[in-house]
C-alpha cells in the first residue's frame, strides 16, 4: 500500500507574494513555484523551502531529463507500481470519476504528443516483438466484433480500394513486374467513365483481369479493365476472346447491338436510364 500522507502545518504567514525565477529570470507570484516541508540533516527539525526555478521551467527540465532517460523512468515507474499494486487496483476499481479523468488527461497528452508517443510505441515494438504479438493478440480477442464493424465500414466506404488491394495480394503471387496501382485504377474508372467496358451498365462495377491471374495473365494497367457484376460473374476465369463470343450471343438476346464480327457494341440508349 502506498504511504498515507502527512499532515504539515500551513506554510508561513511572512513568505514574499513573488520571486524570481533563477533559470528564466522572470517574476512570479509565489504560487507558481514548489514549495513543501523539509528535513534537516539530523532529522529533528523541519523548515519550509520554496523551489529556486519555477514550475513551468521545472515541468520542461522534468521533461527533457525524461526523454533523455527513458529507460531510468520506465524501470523507476516499473517498481512504483510494483510498491503500490494493490493501491493501484483499488483506485482503478472504487472511484470511477477518477478513473474517467486520468483517461481523458491521457488521451489528451496522446494527441499533443502523437509523434513523440508513435515513436516510443515502435522503439519498444522493435526491442519487444514477442510481448507485442501476444498484447496484439490480447486486444484482438477483446475487441474482435469492433474490430469487424470498423473494417466492414470503412471497406463500404473504399471499395475501389478493396478491389485493389485484393488483386494485388494474389498478383504478388504471380511476382507482376509493375502491379496496377490506386491511381492508375482510378484513371481507368476515368476512362470508361465508370461504366462497364462490354454492356456499359454503371451498377456495381467490378475489377477483371482480360487474362485471368490463374491462367499466366498480370495485375497490371493494361490487364485491367472495369466489369459490372453481371459480366464479371459470368466471365470467371475465362479469356476476353473466349467468352465475349458467349457474352455477345446473350446480350443480343436482351435487345443489346451486335455487330457482324460478334463485338458487343455500346447500347444506344441514355446514360440516365440506368440511373
Amino acid at each position: 500500500m502506498a504511504d498515507k500522507p502527512q499532515n504539515h502545518p500551513p506554510p508561513p504567514s511572512d513568505l514574499p507574494k513573488t520571486r524570481v525565477c533563477s533559470k528564466c529570470g522572470k517574476r512570479r507570484p509565489i504560487h507558481k513555484f514548489y514549495q513543501r516541508w523539509r528535513w534537516n540533516r539530523d532529522k529533528t527539525s523541519r523548515y519550509y523551502s520554496v523551489e529556486g526555478d519555477c514550475k513551468e521551467c521545472r515541468i520542461q527540465k522534468v521533461g527533457e531529463w525524461t526523454e533523455k532517460n527513458h529507460d531510468k523512468t520506465s524501470v523507476y515507474k516499473r517498481k512504483w507500481y510494483e510498491r503500490n499494486k494493490d493501491w493501484w487496483t483499488e483506485k482503478r476499481s472504487n472511484d470511477p470519476e477518477w478513473l474517467a479523468k486520468r483517461k481523458a488527461y491521457e488521451r489528451e497528452y496522446y494527441r499533443e504528443n502523437l509523434i513523440k508517443k508513435r515513436k516510443q510505441a515502435r522503439e519498444w515494438v522493435q526491442k519487444n516483438p514477442e510481448r507485442a504479438r501476444e498484447n496484439a493478440v490480447r486486444w484482438y480477442e477483446l475487441n474482435k466484433e469492433k474490430v469487424c464493424a470498423q473494417s466492414q465500414k470503412w471497406a463500404a466506404a473504399n471499395p475501389e480500394i478493396v478491389a485493389v488491394n485484393r488483386h494485388k495480394r494474389r498478383a504478388s503471387e504471380k511476382q507482376t513486374r509493375k502491379p496496377l496501382t490506386g491511381e492508375q485504377w482510378a484513371d481507368i474508372l476515368d476512362d470508361y467513365e465508370g461504366m462497364c467496358f462490354v454492356c456499359g451498365s454503371p451498377d456495381r462495377i467490378t475489377l477483371d483481369h482480360l487474362i485471368p491471374l490463374s491462367r499466366g495473365g498480370e495485375h497490371s494497367k493494361r490487364n485491367c479493365r472495369p466489369l459490372c457484376w453481371s459480366c464479371n460473374s459470368s466471365k470467371r476465369d475465362s479469356k476476353l476472346t473466349e467468352w465475349l463470343p458467349k457474352r455477345a450471343k446473350y446480350l443480343a438476346n436482351k435487345g443489346w447491338e451486335i455487330s457482324p464480327d460478334g463485338v458487343i457494341l455500346r447500347l444506344k440508349r441514355e446514360r440516365a436510364s440506368y440511373e
